[in-house]
Parts: C-alpha cells; sequence; structure tokens
C-alpha cells in the first residue's frame, strides 16, 4: 500500500508539534512518518530507480537526534526492532 498520503500528513503533524514544543507528539508523528518512509521504499523501491537513490529512513535520522530524549522515544525503541537496528548501525 502507497502510504506517499500519510507520510505528507503525519510530516505536516512534526511540524505543527514542533511549532507548538510538544516534543512527545513530535516523536509519535517523526515515527510513523518513518514507518511510511519504509513502507514506499519497499513498495515502490522495488520499481523506482529514483526511490533507491534518495536518502532513506531520513525521518529515523531526525528521531534519534532530535527526539531521542522522550519517553515516546524510549518506548518505540524497545517495541521497534527496526528502530532498533536504525540507532545501533548508525
Amino acid at each position: 500500500m502507497d502510504c506517499s498520503r500519510a507520510l505528507v500528513e503525519y510530516l505536516e503533524g512534526l511540524k505543527i508539534a514542533k511549532e507548538t514544543g510538544d516534543m512527545e507528539l513530535a516523536a509519535k508523528c517523526c515515527f510513523m512518518a518513518a514507518k511510511c518512509e519504509q513502507d514506499n521504499y519497499y513498495l515502490l523501491g522495488k520499481r523506482d530507480i529514483a526511490l533507491k537513490n534518495l536518502s532513506y529512513r531520513t525521518c529515523f535520522r531526525i528521531m534519534k537526534k532530535d527526539y531521542s530524549t522522550t519517553e515516546f522515544y524510549r518506548d518505540a525503541l524497545k517495541e521497534c526492532g527496526y528502530l532498533s537496528d536504525f540507532v545501533n548501525k548508525y
């Protein structure tokens, strides 16, 4: 399933959460955007060469950099193997 529209909405939610200073909500939006990026990569990356060349997992990078002090991040790290693997590799 193409998650491009959901990705746009989560990124908008992330922007609004950052503007209001709600770091927990921002972390949640960032995580969900990362999951959309991941789904799109596996769905579209197989047939779209341009997508393969784009920076992959940008929202996981943002999450690690900007939201690693949030409670949501700590919980997600325990629950999501993809995030945990990413954090341990990069």
